[in-house]
């Protein structure tokens, strides 16, 4: 088992408020100031400042969440580490970070020097993709998995607010969703930065607002665009992230409850993946201190008692890439 402290001297203390603000903004970012207001405890005008604060900082970035699944792609981790010069591991990170099939992309402590998922249709596409990314590079390390279902949580460690959230499950395997040409526009114009306003966005598409309208109503209805919601740099408030690569003792189908129940009640779990290959779940936690990761880790080895085989940990540096996007 691998726990490297990651240090981040560039964090921002926050007062409660901002971050029951935060806690009641980042699930659904459609949610009205009025309604942040309320559930947060404080003033509209507050919660406006405070958001757009958050967003110029760099805390937040506004972002959809789309069931890629539905549209034929799927994900496919690679973790692997190489043996290179500084020179030639910025070029190899520049190169990633850019590619368009890549979903997302992180320099990590421990076993492996970088993880990726990549968007492809099929494993040999998966492969011929990474075979791309890292054929001019010295690679000495590689373990892989296809995520076959994901779910995220809410952040609940930010703050005791009574919020209901359910987590989302996505990313199954499921017969492919044909779109319309002007579903897939509204789907792209989603990832345009900065994100201003859904009326904006459909002027730089040349779509009047109604049909924009429209098309988001069918996207929702279909459950491709499952939710607008805030990503968290949560370095940003002095917090570390890590994945916890999980290989199971007992039948995955007696072991899959115990897992999603543990990861919803804990608050430090944000994201949990049910993969096959290298490992069978991947559990993205966020914590304050290396203390704090200890204690995650041995809630969860009392938690799932006799039923794990293997638990490694993997510290996240830096995200560099994070984007469920279309091609």
């Amino acid at each position: 088992m691998f726990i490297l402290l990651i240090i981040n001297m560039n964090k921002i203390r926050f007062s409660q408020t901002q971050l029951d603000i935060l806690a009641t903004a980042e699930w659904n970012a459609e949610t009205s100031l009025a309604e942040i207001a309320k559930l947060a405890k404080t003033k509209i005008h507050i919660v406006n400042y405070n958001l757009k604060n958050m967003e110029e900082s760099g805390l937040i970035d506004w972002s959809p969440l789309i069931d890629m699944a539905k549209l034929g792609s799927y994900y496919f981790g690679f973790f692997f580490s190489v043996i290179e010069s500084s020179k030639k591991r910025a070029e190899l990170i520049a190169y990633i970070s850019t590619h368009k099939n890549v979903a997302w992309f992180s320099e990590l402590t421990g076993e492996f020097d970088f993880g990726i998922a990549i968007l492809a249709s099929s494993a040999s596409e998966a492969s011929k993709y990474f075979s791309e990314v890292i054929s001019n590079y010295n690679l000495i390390k590689k373990e892989t998995a296809i995520r076959l279902a994901l779910w995220d949580f809410p952040r609940r460690y930010f703050s005791k607010l009574n919020i209901k959230q359910n987590p989302i499950k996505f990313g199954m395997s499921c017969k492919k969703i044909e779109l319309s040409e002007r579903e897939i526009a509204v789907l792209k114009s989603l990832r345009l930065k900065p994100f201003k306003s859904y009326r904006k966005l459909a002027q730089q598409i040349n779509m009047s607002p109604s049909t924009y309208d429209s098309q988001l109503r069918k996207l929702r209805k279909k459950n491709i665009l499952l939710k607008t919601h805030y990503n968290v740099d949560c370095s940003i408030l002095g917090y570390d992230s890590y994945k916890l690569l999980v290989n199971a003792k007992i039948p995955l189908v007696n072991l899959e409850q115990d897992i999603i129940n543990f990861s919803k009640k804990h608050p430090n779990v944000i994201h949990l993946v049910q993969a096959f290959g290298s490992w069978d779940y991947e559990i993205n936690i966020e914590v304050k201190n290396q203390s704090e990761l200890k204690n995650v880790i041995a809630d969860f080895h009392q938690e799932l008692s006799g039923k794990i085989f293997s638990l490694r940990t993997v510290g996240i540096v830096k995200i560099h890439a994070l984007e469920r996007a279309l091609n």
